[in-house]
């Protein structure tokens, strides 16, 4: 049983609605957000990032930045900018990406359902990044990018949805990203109701993207309730902002790896160092990996196909099959040299789809040595690891759709 609550969201006015939202923060180089904080006085940038010049943000201790994002965020209050709901409710959500079409449910999950494991995550977390994201809740007092959690798809989510998306939605615009948001709000209570039997029906759902926003969400909450007199599972600060959509909706694509040096050899030497273990094949075009346990890699004399040879798959736990895992294992680790992924600066990702012009101008340019092309990591692989409580590599998996920043609020106080 997977706890789903409504709630009073704050929400920007609508005929601001457009210039409010935000993509997620650090998908903005320094030199887009500044424009756009220098042009747009509504953008919740103004909340995220309220100190944009390098040296100032260096100097400035970050209690008072988050300090400025919580009066900013005060002030868009006050001005109408963002107005809260006088009742709770879910959000029925849909994204249209390049075609596809997203939907799912926007709500409050709880943190006793992460410590208790029913809402299920697949990587490790960095306690730096946690303490950090804390401050910020207790500071801005504000959810206002949601996790994105998958699960199981029921009839009664079928029926829900259908039923909605028959309506008039109360918003549909296009954001800053270039797609099409539309949303509607699920008030009924008898609707209400029904998103609730339909997550406590799940005996458990995953966290797709977001792991540092949960694990940080359950710290503030924890946090509270031992400074609180008497503790109460219904308070706010035990609950986060939560995008639930159903596996059948979510994409999940891989990410692609460039690497700015061979360690030291040339491309001839990597390749025949490789060749111990890979089946390697010269390409005329780029590669895009087709099945599981077979990668591109791209260097300054072009394209190659790799396929693990059959005497290193394994199948004696659940990572044998994952191939990032396969990747470090056989060639980032021994060969590269790379063995902490999470702080190697060596190394650069780049999710979603591949973007094989991308990556091959970023080797030809010279600024990188190599590239690395992946398969996506399985939908039955990532619950199946997630379910045993297996970590996988850091960047194994990129899920779409991406949320916006400031369209969806969760206040955690009441007042």
């Amino acid at each position: 049983m997977v706890i789903f609550k409504p709630f009073r969201a704050v929400l920007p006015e609508l005929h601001v609605l457009d210039k409010v939202v935000t993509r997620p923060f650090d998908s903005y180089t320094r030199e887009e957000s500044a424009e756009v904080l220098a042009s747009n006085p509504l953008s919740f940038l103004h909340v995220i990032v309220p100190v944009q010049d390098a040296r100032a943000k260096a100097q400035t201790p970050y209690d008072e930045i988050l300090d400025l994002g919580r009066k900013k965020f005060a002030a868009m209050m006050a001005e109408g900018t963002l107005v809260r709901e006088e009742e709770p409710c879910f959000f029925l959500y849909q994204q249209v990406k390049e075609g596809h079409v997203y939907t799912g449910i926007i709500g409050l999950a709880h943190i006793n359902d992460y410590e208790g494991g029913r809402i299920r995550r697949h990587e490790q977390t960095l306690e730096h990044k946690e303490e950090l994201l804390k401050q910020y809740l207790d500071t801005i007092d504000i959810h206002a990018e949601p996790v994105y959690l998958v699960f199981e798809n029921n009839v009664l989510w079928d029926n829900l949805k259908e039923a909605y998306l028959r309506t008039a939605p109360y918003a549909s615009f296009t954001g800053p990203d270039g797609f099409v948001h539309t949303f509607w709000k699920i008030q009924k209570e008898a609707d209400l109701e029904t998103v609730e039997m339909l997550f406590a029906a799940q005996r458990s759902v995953y966290i797709a993207d977001g792991h540092h926003r949960c694990a940080a969400s359950y710290l503030y909450g924890r946090d509270k309730a031992l400074r609180s007199a008497e503790e109460d599972p219904q308070a706010c600060y035990n609950y986060f902002l939560a995008a639930a959509l159903p596996e059948t909706e979510a994409r999940l694509f891989e990410f692609s790896r460039l690497v700015r040096d061979l360690n030291g050899y040339t491309g001839e030497q990597f390749i025949s160092l490789l060749a111990e273990k890979f089946h390697i094949q010269k390409s005329t075009v780029p590669v895009i990996p087709v099945a599981p346990h077979e990668f591109g890699v791209c260097l300054a004399d072009g394209w190659y196909v790799l396929n693990l040879k059959r005497e290193f798959l394994k199948n004696e736990h659940l990572t044998d099959g994952l191939d990032p895992e396969l990747a470090n294992v056989h060639i980032f680790g021994p060969v590269l040299q790379v063995h902490d992924l999470r702080k190697d600066k060596r190394v650069k990702f780049i999710g979603g789809k591949t973007d094989a012009p991308r990556l091959e101008h970023a080797v030809r340019s010279g600024k990188f040595a190599a590239a690395f092309t992946f398969y996506p990591v399985r939908m039955e692989l990532f619950k199946q690891m997630a379910d045993a409580g297996e970590m996988m590599p850091p960047k194994s998996t990129f899920f779409e759709p991406k949320f916006l920043n400031g369209l969806f609020i969760y206040k955690l106080s009441e007042e």
